[in-house]
C-alpha cells in the first residue's frame, strides 16, 4: 500500500508518518522516501506501524513505542492479542512519563484475565487479529484502486 492509504489506516497524516520515518522511529518499516516518489508498504510493515500508532495514542513516547515494535517478532504481529501495561512514574521498569514497555502476546482473549493478574491496573489490549484484517482490507482497496497492479 502507499503512504496515503497507511495514513488513513493509522489515523495520522502522511506528514507525521514522514517525520517519524526521518527520526528513525519506523526503522525498517517506513524508510525516509524521496519526495514525490510512491512507497509500497508491505502488510507486515503496515501492521507494525499500526501497532506503533496505537501505542503512541495510548500514551507511550514515540521512542519507546518504536523500541517495542522493533523488538516484536513476527508472532507478535501475525495475530492474537498484545497486552501492554501502563504504570505510574517511579514504579520499577517504568519510564519518566509513566509507561511500562513490556508487551505480552496471547493467542486467546480468554487468557487476558490470567495474564494481567500481576500487572498495574491500567493496560492496553491490542487486538492484532483486527489490525491485520484492517491492513488486508486497506491493501485490497488500494490494489483495486490501482487496477490490481503489483
Amino acid at each position: 500500500m502507499d503512504a496515503r492509504t497507511l495514513a488513513r489506516l493509522t489515523r495520522v497524516n502522511v506528514g507525521l508518518l514522514n517525520v517519524w520515518a526521518h527520526r528513525g522511529l519506523l526503522r525498517g518499516l517506513l524508510e525516509p522516501g524521496i519526495r514525490g516518489r510512491p512507497r509500497n508498504i508491505g502488510l507486515s510493515a503496515a501492521t507494525r506501524i499500526l501497532i506503533f500508532t496505537e501505542l503512541v495514542e495510548f500514551g507511550f513516547p514515540p521512542d519507546d513505542a518504536s523500541r517495542m515494535v522493533e523488538a516484536m517478532t513476527n508472532v507478535f504481529v501475525d495475530g492474537g492479542f498484545l497486552v501492554v501495561p501502563k504504570a505510574a512514574p517511579g514504579e520499577p521498569g517504568v519510564g519518566r512519563k509513566g509507561v511500562a514497555g513490556t508487551a505480552i502476546h496471547l493467542d486467546d482473549p480468554a487468557k487476558i484475565a490470567t495474564a494481567t493478574a500481576g500487572l498495574p491496573p491500567i493496560y492496553l489490549v491490542i487486538n492484532v487479529n483486527d489490525l491485520v484484517e484492517r491492513v488486508r482490507q486497506a491493501e485490497a482497496e488500494w490494489q483495486q484502486s490501482r487496477g490490481g497492479n503489483d
